[in-house]
């Protein structure tokens, strides 16, 4: 999954909805809302919690964006 430039500096008013990239044959959805990518695009960091798993039993990942740019 790769968050876009654009959608830190312009953050669409519904906000975003990604799933990572597989990783041992399964992935996770990962969203933002527009408020944490404004914060973000601020120079703040946001702790997003991705959503469970689709295969490989239920868990979460915690990802913590900076501004990279």
């Amino acid at each position: 999954m790769t968050l876009q430039r654009s959608e830190v500096e312009t953050p669409p008013a519904a906000g975003i909805a990604k799933t990572t990239t597989s990783n041992s044959a399964h992935t996770h959805s990962f969203d933002m809302t527009q408020a944490e990518l404004t914060t973000v695009n601020g120079g703040g960091s946001v702790t997003v919690t991705s959503g469970n798993s689709d295969i490989g039993g239920a868990h979460t990942h915690s990802f913590t964006i900076t501004k990279w740019f």
